[in-house]
């Protein structure tokens, strides 16, 4: 297995500036821009790689330590307003990255956990979207990934929902015309959409 070191950050920015176009010069004026949005997420892209942080200050402070002369950061409020402005350009990306067309899939899910219980009354962030949900860990309140992969481990097919979806109902988002076997755990054996497939 290689070994990621720090200047393989260059790379991986040169990377997503093959597959996003970086945005361009301010057309009103103003400021020029500090950060880039392909930078930031290179910046967050190398931080899951190398050390990943929990929160987006973590993230926002590891690359003051150590990337501080390579990039130009914002304040961290500018650094937050990036992020999201990030997301969807990540989410393009992985869009692009995904293998499509795998014939026989293998699906599960995991809770995202958007803050503690005992804190789910008065979070904030993710209100509206987040929900309670259980599965064999317990009580969580938060968000549920739901993925697909090939046999050798590649995404095929992502998708999000609150914590309280069941796992079997999002079949449909997890398959396309090319899928030819679907393998999941018990949760998928819902006989309505066994027989809707």
């Amino acid at each position: 297995m290689r070994v990621l070191r720090a200047h393989h950050i260059t790379k991986l920015v040169a990377v997503v500036d093959s597959s996003l176009p970086r945005e361009g010069v301010n057309p009103r004026g103003g400021r020029p821009v500090i950060l880039h949005t392909n930078e930031t997420i290179g910046l967050l892209l190398f931080s899951s790689f190398v050390a990943p942080q929990r929160t987006i200050r973590g993230v926002y402070t590891w690359a003051q330590t150590y990337y501080y002369r390579r990039f130009t950061l914002p304040a961290y409020s500018s650094w937050v307003r990036k992020c999201r402005q990030a997301l969807a350009g990540m989410l393009r990306m992985l869009d692009q990255l995904l293998m499509k067309d795998t014939a026989i899939r293998f699906m599960d899910s995991t809770m995202l956990e958007v803050c503690r219980l005992v804190r789910a009354d008065r979070h904030r962030v993710a209100r509206g979207i987040a929900a309670f949900g259980k599965n064999w860990q317990g009580w969580h309140y938060g968000l549920k990934l739901h993925a697909a992969c090939n046999a050798r481990g590649q995404l095929a097919a992502v998708y999000f929902t609150a914590a309280n979806a069941h796992d079997g109902q999002q079949i449909p988002h997890l398959v396309n015309g090319a899928t030819v076997i679907a393998v999941g755990d018990g949760t998928y054996n819902a006989s309505v959409m066994r027989r809707k497939m």
